[in-house]
């Protein structure tokens, strides 16, 4: 024991180095004495801490402003102690030591373990060096006691005399003491916050989803300036459409085109409409990243799209891609796009699960989202509050956590965009099966549907649609199809089947299930067609697919392109004229 405490900076000091700072204790320059030293690393952790806090904060002012006016008394109060153990006071030394240890200790359950490692360091850092401190001071206070005059070395201690050092244990012991109910307070306090913060999600739920209500926050009414700001579109904003009642806008500083407005509406058409419901969005309005009159917004490399309230905002990224990875300015690919869009369709839906009265407070108002608090409490989150009463969920393996994307990674309230997102496009193998659980929940929808070769549904109004997509073939393009669809918007996705194996052997494009499901139900639709074989097209090019007409004047092409998780069959329209 006594080796891993010599190991830690926490060994006895010899007697010639207690001799040394007490003999010339008033001489000493602050970086020479156990004490100076203490104070000087302390006051330097703090200092660090109390910049990184106030540099963190959210750029709302209000925000700033009480995180930095908290930092700052934090800091103080830390200082003021500081200055008296400078000075030798042996309870601000103690003091400083419970201190750091508690504070740290209740930190602990909000990081992930890297930075749970470095805190654990640089407490017993800290401690250490105030140990040393504590011992020229418990030494100094028994001397004074033996004779105030005597000089320090005429009575430096004795090992062989352990009558000399009666005082001495009991000094130890008194440390010990105070340093064990410092550890103890700061448990119970962990306790405390755990057991209140559980019981807030327990015991304050809307049905069956837990909400987060710190005592700390007080009851807001509605605050309509607040609500304004989340949901009043752009001043020059102009409607020029709407789709599944969803009104589509676009600015003076972004047009759309036919080709992203219908591109749009494709991938409205190929989503679960049900999940449009559950979503209910606003509008979505075309704009740019600098007129969103947001810092991190507009200074974000990979923002392809982005939710303001109920508001879904597309930005000249979303169909050309992140320009800081893109310099190519290849074009996003559809499927980039549909689960762009699912994903900020989930951020709508996350907004109008917040109470409205939370929306005027400083705090992200996701936090108090109960669609993000059922999610977080189904898929292993846990909630924290840190010292200066942030709230949010966090993952007891966040950094290690491979059950959700990359991105995901970043937050709760993005894990779950995230989820939803693989989830419909069929990328299910990428989340984890609590994710996935949860999701197919809230959708009423088996993963299945999306993962496993059922096909949704064709759009009610089928005829309309159809003849709306045809595009005359003098029109279409003279390559392959993955060049085709880039430039036109005629191509549907309905469904996705996992292929028997990825190996060369396996046999491609030819899912028995999508393709029995295509021969029953076109003709339904008033399709006249054959099998599927292998074609030549200057659509799809040579391979297998199946060729169909419609009034004579009509082709459609569907066949299976492979993809992440398996195939994906696509619907070609190619008109005559």
């Amino acid at each position: 024991m006594k080796k891993m405490l010599s190991f830690l900076g926490f060994s006895e000091l010899s007697e010639e180095k207690l001799n040394h700072q007490i003999d010339n204790y008033t001489t000493l320059k602050i970086h020479q004495s156990f004490r100076g030293r203490a104070v000087l690393i302390n006051l330097v952790l703090l200092l660090m801490a109390t910049i990184g806090t106030i540099v963190t904060s959210s750029a709302d002012y209000a925000t700033i402003t009480i995180f930095t006016i908290l930092a700052i008394v934090h800091y103080l109060i830390f200082l003021s102690i500081s200055v008296f153990a400078y000075k030798g006071r042996r309870w601000a030394i103690i003091l400083l030591m419970i201190l750091w240890t508690a504070e740290r200790l209740i930190q602990l359950p909000s990081e992930n373990s890297v930075f749970i490692y470095i805190s654990i360091f640089w407490l017993l850092f800290i401690l250490s060096q105030f140990y040393k401190a504590l011992q020229v001071e418990n030494e100094r206070k028994r001397r004074q006691l033996f004779s105030p005059n005597m000089p320090a070395a005429t009575i430096a201690p004795q090992p062989q005399s352990p009558q000399q050092f009666s005082v001495n244990p009991k000094r130890k012991v008194l440390g010990i003491i105070l340093m064990t109910a410092g550890l103890l307070i700061a448990l119970v306090l962990i306790m405390v916050a755990k057991n209140s913060k559980t019981s807030t999600i327990n015991n304050q739920t809307n049905g069956p989803t837990p909400r987060i209500k710190p005592s700390s926050i007080p009851e807001q009414k509605v605050d309509p300036v607040a609500i304004e700001a989340y949901e009043t579109l752009p001043e020059s904003a102009v409607k020029i459409s709407e789709y599944l009642g969803i009104p589509i806008y676009e600015t003076d500083v972004k047009k759309l085109s036919q080709t992203e407005l219908a591109t749009i509406v494709k991938v409205l058409d190929g989503i679960p409409a049900g999940y449009v419901e559950k979503t209910n969005p606003k509008a979505f309005v075309a704009s740019t990243r600098k007129a969103s009159g947001d810092i991190a917004i507009e200074n974000m490399g990979t923002v392809a799209a982005y939710a303001k309230g109920p508001n879904i905002y597309i930005l000249e990224e979303t169909f050309t891609g992140w320009k800081l990875f893109n310099s190519s300015g290849q074009q996003m690919s559809f499927g980039q796009i549909k689960s762009t869009l699912i994903h900020e369709l989930m951020h709508v839906a996350q907004y109008n699960a917040v109470p409205k009265q939370k929306l005027g407070t400083p705090l992200d108002p996701m936090v108090f989202s109960t669609l993000v608090s059922d999610f977080a409490s189904k898929v292993g989150y846990v909630p924290y509050s840190d010292k200066y009463s942030d709230l949010g969920w966090k993952s007891k393996i966040l950094e290690k956590d491979t059950e959700t994307t990359e991105y995901g990674r970043g937050n709760v309230v993005e894990d779950q965009a995230e989820s939803v997102a693989a989830f419909i496009t069929g990328h299910v193998e990428s989340i984890g099966q609590s994710r996935i659980d949860w999701v197919s929940a809230w959708l009423g929808i088996q993963p299945e549907v999306f993962s496993q070769g059922v096909v949704p549904k064709f759009h009610p109004d089928y005829k309309t649609r159809v003849e709306n997509l045809i595009i005359p073939t003098k029109d279409l393009p003279q390559d392959k199809f993955s060049e085709y669809q880039n430039k036109f918007t005629n191509v549907e996705i309905f469904g996705w089947s996992v292929l028997p194996s990825i190996d060369d052997s396996a046999p491609k494009f030819t899912p028995p299930d999508l393709t029995q499901y295509y021969e029953r139900v076109l003709p339904e639709r008033g399709w006249i067609g054959g099998k599927f074989t292998s074609i030549e097209s200057k659509l799809v090019g040579g391979e297998i697919a199946g060729e169909w007409s419609y009034q004579d004047k009509k082709k459609a092409y569907i066949f299976f392109r492979n993809h992440v998780g398996g195939s994906v069959g696509i619907y070609v329209i190619e008109g005559s004229n």
